[in-house]
């Protein structure tokens, strides 16, 4: 009889997780390489010392500068009160052919005590040589209007030089939280 089930060993590893407080940026400058084809980055409990920030992601190559971006987000957001359910196409989010930060939670995070992020990044084929990069990501925040927002992010860095470092920062202010890498 055969199982059909996740062989033991497979799945995603942990290659670094960083747990911070009161940061502009945190960056991964290691360990982005060939070893795997899909690098994942979990973002939990992502806290900003503004109101109204802005939760971003740059890509860079191995000397750290900025990498051209194509992107396009999309969100859904729902107030606790029941009312101002959106679903949306974010042309104010976009990037064409952009070197600055990719938005993965608009202007709209809120810094309340209670109020955080959590999320997922995707990055495919990074040490690529021969293709753009794709990637992607899902977010989940409480925005300051009291509003559940959830809000889709895709594109690519428009290089097929290898994207070498990824960093996160905030438009405003600092942030604090954990975000961990995994390859896959």
């Amino acid at each position: 009889m055969s199982c059909c089930c996740i062989p033991i060993g497979s799945g995603p590893k942990l290659i670094l997780s960083q747990t911070f407080t009161g940061q502009g940026t945190v960056s991964f400058t290691s360990d982005i390489d060939s070893t795997y084809d899909t690098y994942m980055f979990v973002m939990t409990e992502i806290a900003t010392s503004s109101d109204s920030a802005s939760f971003q992601v740059n890509f860079h190559d191995s000397s750290g500068t900025n990498l051209t971006k194509t992107t396009t987000t999309f969100n859904a957001a729902h107030s606790e009160n029941g009312t101002g359910g959106e679903l949306g196409y974010n042309t104010g989010t976009d990037l064409a052919q952009s070197t600055n930060p990719q938005d993965l939670a608009d202007y709209n995070m809120g810094n309340d005590a209670d109020q955080c992020l959590a999320g997922i990044l995707y990055l495919y084929s990074p040490s690529s040589t021969t293709y753009v990069k794709q990637f992607m990501s899902t977010t989940q925040f409480y925005e300051n209007g009291n509003q559940s927002w959830n809000m889709f992010v895709a594109g690519y860095v428009n290089t097929t030089t290898a994207v070498a470092q990824v960093s996160f920062t905030t438009n405003t202010g600092t942030f604090s939280g954990t975000i961990a890498m995994y390859g896959t």
